[in-house]
């Protein structure tokens, strides 16, 4: 983007957090767009599908799943989950897929993003249904695929519908809906 014409001389400003909390930084503008989770009842935001991130069993290495090729839910029923904050988005989604397979997940612990997640996995605290992310090799421990259409998610690009844009913050919407994945 930044070498596309005009684009050069433009800088960003990067803040992480959950969907709920970017929300509230881009109703009081502290944002221009935000990337996200899919939130309902936001009706003057506009939600952008970018791309899809499956979710895996992360566990650590020499965990007894660690030698399967997949997994199905039901194998975890009894396993100590580190989970995402029921709060957050990934915390719902991964709380209603076991809830659909009529499950009573094991929750030994909560975390907020993937490097919680990974980092109390790679130290044996538990196992965990997790977004793949890029930066999940930077840890000891092993991905699995589960064997559910389900394991996936959204992540969206989110701006107010009728606000005003500054042009280089249109040609950046522009940019990564012409970039997005077909999904």
């Amino acid at each position: 983007f930044l070498d596309l014409p005009n684009n050069s001389r433009l800088r960003f400003s990067f803040f992480q957090g959950t969907t709920p909390n970017l929300i509230k930084g881009l109703k009081e503008e502290a944002y221009d767009l935000i990337f996200c989770s899919y939130a309902e009842a936001e009706e003057d935001i506009e939600f952008i599908p970018v791309f899809r991130q499956d979710l895996v069993l992360a566990v650590p290495i020499g965990h007894p799943f660690a030698i399967t090729n997949s997994v199905v839910l039901k194998e975890l029923a009894n396993s100590p989950l580190i989970t995402y904050n029921k709060e957050t988005a990934l915390g719902k989604a991964t709380l209603e897929l076991f809830e659909k397979s009529n499950i009573s997940p094991n929750i030994a612990s909560e975390a907020y993003n993937e490097q919680a997640i990974y980092g109390l996995v790679s130290e044996g605290l538990g196992i965990s249904i997790v977004a793949h992310t890029p930066d999940i090799l930077n840890y000891h421990i092993k991905t699995i695929p589960i064997n559910n259409e389900l394991c996936y998610r959204y992540v969206y690009m989110a701006y107010f519908k009728n606000r005003y844009l500054t042009p280089a913050v249109d040609r950046f919407i522009s940019f990564v809906k012409s970039s997005s994945i077909d999904i």
